[in-house]
């Protein structure tokens, strides 16, 4: 009873640990904008920001997931919570452009070790339960994006962007809580089937599947982690809504996607990945084609509701790459969240040269191009159950 109660209680400080590392990627991105006129910047430029945060916030990730898969250090969660907490907390006092990108970039970093190690510390926690699992880390960290705009824009419009540096008081809490939960003794323990003697070579036939995925997760992280949160404020403002309620409804797209993550874990485990993230990219097609018609205060709600249908892929994008390689599950989530999420953010520089070359309508209209796509690849890939693909034949013999 005992060792159950402190699980519990380091599930709830990873997951709170996860909140704050997402508050920190996401604080400076929605915040862009006032980067753009404090410092005179182009779309371009400012789209940068976002870039070169999420890009070094993700790419290391699938290096740190293979690491973590051989040998984790639990401590480590600690770590990265105080680098990337302080390190943006301190991007308001500067005022040379590409110092910005140094020190936003630098404390990125601190990303690409929490999302593999945590992830999967809390699967191990928790059990078989992938897609629940996954879902309440995701859906912590969902709603800390959410969160980060919410509070961000007004603290900065208000007291200006030094204010920032106030964040530094919840990273300190954040941190001494894990630590007196004893985060930093939880242990990765290895499964016996992955003893040493078993291989974590990935089939060299699984590798296009894998890819498709991390397509995927490529074009998801373009659209709603990268170009909407960057640009959520500045497509409102051009679709005739108020600035005071499209920072707010920035936040609603965040905690609608929160959500939806929430939801589509449970579903993925009910109904089976592959169904959920069909669902998932047809609401969300429909709804961009809305969006991008709509004005006024429909726009606004189509804005909001993307978020749900956007979250209800993020977990099965996870368990569906490790059903594919199922010895390498660290590796596989650090491909999805962070293969995938570094390439949309540098994808988004180029939609900026896009709106500062046309207009940032013509930016928003040609996303449809890769949402199209994401749903062919989506539809094509196979049902993987522990390596294995799942074919109905197979599923008729296994109930005889």
């Amino acid at each position: 009873m005992q060792n159950s109660k402190k699980k519990i209680q380091q599930i709830i400080a990873i997951c709170m640990g996860h909140f704050m590392n997402d508050v920190f990627m996401n604080l400076l991105i929605p915040l862009s904008f006032l980067f753009k006129i404090k410092m005179g910047l182009t779309y371009a430029e400012q789209a940068m920001i976002g870039t070169v945060i999420i890009s070094l916030g993700s790419f290391g990730q699938p290096l740190v997931g293979h690491a973590v898969d051989k040998k984790g250090k639990s401590g480590l969660l600690i770590i990265a919570i105080l680098w990337i907490g302080v390190l943006t907390s301190i991007a308001g006092f500067i005022n040379h452009y590409y110092l910005l990108l140094f020190i936003a970039g630098l404390g990125a970093l601190g990303s690409a070790l929490y999302h593999p190690l945590g992830s999967s510390l809390v699967i191990n926690l928790l059990g078989k339960t992938k897609g629940a699992g996954l879902s309440i880390f995701i859906t912590v960290g969902s709603f800390a994006i959410g969160f980060a705009p919410f509070v961000a824009i007004p603290l900065a419009t208000k007291f200006g962007l030094k204010s920032l540096v106030l964040f530094i008081i919840p990273t300190i809490i954040t941190a001494a809580i894990m630590y007196f939960f004893k985060v930093h003794e939880i242990k990765l323990g290895v499964k016996a089937e992955d003893d040493k003697n078993t291989t974590r070579v990935i089939d060299k036939s699984k590798i296009s599947w894998v890819a498709s995925l991390i397509t995927v997760s490529v074009i998801r992280s373009l659209i709603f982690r990268s170009f909407l949160l960057a640009f959520g404020v500045q497509v409102l403002l051009m679709k005739g809504v108020e600035e005071i309620v499209a920072g707010i409804a920035l936040s609603l797209l965040m905690w609608t996607t929160s959500a939806g993550t929430f939801a589509g874990g449970y579903l993925s485990d009910k109904y089976g990945g592959k169904n959920t993230m069909i669902f998932s990219s047809v609401v969300v097609t429909l709804l961009l084609i809305l969006l991008i018609i709509a004005k006024g205060v429909p726009s606004l709600i189509i804005f909001i509701l993307i978020g749900f249908g956007a979250g209800l892929g993020n977990a099965p994008n996870i368990t569906m790459a490790q059903e594919i390689i199922p010895r390498n599950t660290s590796l596989a989530t650090g491909l999805i969240f962070g293969l995938g999420g570094g390439l949309g953010g540098v994808i988004m520089y180029f939609y900026g040269m896009i709106a500062d070359s046309t207009s940032l309508f013509t930016a928003v209209t040609l996303l449809l191009i890769p949402v199209i796509i994401m749903d062919i690849l989506i539809f094509l890939n196979p049902i993987y159950e522990d390596g294995e693909i799942v074919t109905k034949l197979t599923v008729k013999r296994e109930k005889r």
